[in-house]
């Protein structure tokens, strides 16, 4: 017979014939969705207006989402149209780059003048 770890005995007591009993809590394994969510981070919104918060509860409902699920595709939308903004705006300034000509490279006698109108400037 095994006999439990220390840890595990939650109570012990001596029956009637005299023999004990004993309960063990035998630990169980959880399954992963017993905690969900429990490894990814969270934010709390406080204070937010009446009106964007029934629009936002509208548009959850319209989309067939809850409120979350909708406030956090709202906000992943905004990320991906933020880096198509910036992408074309980078996009924009290589062509303009490109469009420039192109660029000589500067002699020694040029880059020494410009170090030491630089440091000139700091003094």
């Amino acid at each position: 017979m095994l006999l439990p770890k220390p840890s595990q005995v939650v109570a012990s007591m001596m029956t009637e014939a005299g023999k004990c009993s004993l309960k063990v809590a035998i630990p169980i394994a959880k399954p992963e969705w017993w905690c969900y969510g429990c490894d990814m981070p969270s934010i709390t919104l406080k204070d937010i207006p009446v009106e964007l918060h029934a629009q936002l509860k509208n548009e959850a409902a319209a989309n067939f989402r809850s409120l979350t699920q909708e406030a956090m595709s709202r906000l992943e939308r905004t990320f991906q149209i933020d880096a198509a903004l910036t992408s074309k705006r980078d996009q924009k300034w290589v062509d303009e780059a490109l469009a420039s000509g192109p660029e000589t490279p500067l002699t020694k006698k040029e880059m020494d003048a410009i170090r030491d109108r630089v440091l000139k400037s700091k003094k």
